[in-house]
């Protein structure tokens, strides 16, 4: 193999893992298993796609640039299986643990953020939030940084997106019942490290692609193009 290929596919297998840093991290919670109703789950069952979940408790009055604490805080979820989910057979909540509020914190800072609302249709609408939040450095405390204030029932997704500012953490807020939520999609930000990275090899590809294309012009040996012989 050439040497200008051996660095092309050296570079597009380390872009491999980078790229996934662009992607949205999606999760439907369909792959939890749950004996009942509803299951209590430890909040690092998606840690491998970089969010952590937790319950707990909010003000039900939040407004932009509050800085809210979080109390009672469990690190725990609750997976639910009934007629509800947005994506058969599960969706997410603090359902059952005597709280209303969910904690989402990502390991890398996210730009959006959104979910589906649960489906139940046969009760009167109420107000749900999402909030984008970002750490102060206080355990618990997070300074509000957007707000989608929708209700349930009438809207059937909830989107935040960043204007400014990217989200370390994001909280599903309940303001009246307990409410649920699936199909949770968030955007994040790649690792400074991670975009040196991809511009670094990208870098490299490019001047391999002008050597090849220079050799080509001056028509150096081992890069002309081979003939095929016509038997008549």
């Amino acid at each position: 193999m050439q040497l200008h290929k051996m660095i092309t596919v050296f570079i597009a297998s380390a872009l491999l893992p980078l790229s996934a840093c662009f992607a949205d991290i999606v999760i439907d919670f369909d792959d939890q298993p749950v004996a009942g109703p509803v299951a209590t789950t430890n909040g690092d069952v998606y840690s491998s796609l970089g969010i952590l979940f937790a319950s707990g408790d909010i003000p039900d009055v939040v407004n932009l640039g509050d800085v809210i604490t979080l109390s009672n805080r469990t690190e725990q979820f609750s997976i639910i299986s009934n007629t509800s989910p947005r994506s058969v057979p599960n969706f997410a909540g603090a359902e059952g643990l005597g709280l209303r509020d969910t904690l989402m914190t990502f390991s890398q800072r996210a730009t959006s953020v959104s979910l589906d609302l649960d489906a139940n249709f046969g009760e009167p609408a109420d107000t749900v939030r999402l909030l984008g939040l970002q750490a102060t450095g206080t355990m618990n405390s997070f300074r509000v940084l957007a707000i989608t204030e929708v209700l349930d029932n009438v809207f059937s997704r909830v989107t935040i997106n960043s204007t400014s500012s990217t989200f370390d953490a994001a909280i599903f807020q309940v303001t009246t019942e307990t409410e649920g939520f699936d199909n949770l999609a968030v955007t994040s930000v790649p690792e400074p490290s991670s975009v040196m990275g991809i511009a670094t090899c990208a870098a490299i590809v490019a001047i391999g692609r002008r050597r090849r294309s220079a050799r080509r012009k001056h028509g150096e040996p081992g890069d002309e193009p081979k003939s095929r012989c016509c038997t008549f």
